[in-house]
């Protein structure tokens, strides 16, 4: 929307992140890595709108269930 590129290079860089390196369980759902496997709050309330407006709608439906 702005043409800022560096805006555009970090989207494509965290949107990279998440769909490939991000912590996962079986399923596929990112989580938080603390010792343990730990789903937070921010997560469903920040990633599934963020890789909804990134057009990755099968990841945000099961981030969500």
């Amino acid at each position: 929307t702005t043409g800022d590129n560096k805006l555009m290079d970090a989207h494509l860089r965290l949107l990279a992140y998440m769909m490939t390196k991000a912590s996962r369980d079986e399923n596929g759902i990112i989580y938080h890595l603390n010792g343990l496997p730990q789903v937070w709050s921010d997560s469903n309330y920040m990633l599934p709108p963020y890789l909804a407006a990134a057009g990755e709608y099968k990841h945000e439906i099961n981030q969500l269930k």
